[in-house]
């Protein structure tokens, strides 16, 4: 299939194949999905599957549980591009919510961990509604960009909350 052969080729000693066959893969869309989630599996194009999958948005919808189950692997950066090609879904991925809560409230993970976890939580908006109570906590968090992006992530699931607004812009 034409996908797997663009897979292989993502890892072409000449950049330029490789950035040409992602491409491809993200026009092929829907069609690519099966060939990107068997990829997820293989640690030299494992990034790239996830990134692509990002680029495709809602339409790697079909690799769903593949992106929730990257949400607990052991490197970080797995981890986070897992968080954002999620986020990239939008409201269809509301089925990773509880995983990505997971995520954001593990004060061991790293940091961009975390900070990617409470962004796919926004950009699924209101189907995250569990999350707000712990971005809610979140926005008083030291961590100055964690306290950020979840203020964010908040208001773009309760966007009619006005309290939001007065955490996400103090009076002076």
């Amino acid at each position: 299939e034409l996908a797997d052969a663009f897979v292989e080729l993502l890892v072409d000693p000449v950049p330029s194949v490789g950035l040409a066959a992602g491409g491809g893969l993200i026009r092929l869309g829907t069609d690519a999905v099966d060939a990107l989630r068997a990829a997820l599996a293989e640690p030299l194009v494992r990034g790239d599957a996830l990134e692509i999958l990002a680029a495709m948005g809602p339409q790697a919808l079909p690799a769903l549980d593949d992106l929730v189950g990257g949400l607990a692997d052991t490197d970080p950066i797995c981890r986070g591009d897992a968080a954002l090609a999620l986020a990239a879904i939008g409201p269809g991925a509301k089925g990773a919510v509880p995983a990505l809560e997971q995520v954001l409230g593990d004060e061991s993970a790293e940091a961009p961990v975390r900070y990617t976890a409470a962004y796919a939580l926004g950009k699924i908006g209101g189907a995250a509604a569990s999350a707000e109570p712990l971005l809610r906590r979140l926005a008083d968090s030291d961590d100055e960009l964690l306290a950020t992006v979840a203020v964010w992530a908040a208001i773009k699931i309760n966007p009619n909350d006005k309290d939001l607004f007065g955490t996400a812009v103090p009076k002076r």
